[in-house]
């Protein structure tokens, strides 16, 4: 596997809703069920992948485009 996959701004995007709809899903279950660690994990999470997104976004003067 010598290839390096090039993730592009509209599949980074899906994955990321992707990932997020199943993190809110989850803790609505797990609260509706009483299960607050589980919850509380997902929302951990939920603000992991957004914070994730966001840094992916963004443009860093040590990494600039041309």
């Amino acid at each position: 596997m010598d290839q390096i996959l090039e993730m592009s701004k509209r599949t980074r995007f899906k994955v990321s809703l992707a990932a997020m709809v199943f993190l809110v899903v989850t803790t609505y279950v797990s609260m509706m069920l009483g299960q607050e660690i589980v919850a509380t994990s997902c929302i951990a999470g939920l603000m992991t992948v957004l914070s994730a997104y966001i840094w992916a976004e963004t443009q860093r003067p040590s990494n600039p485009t041309t």
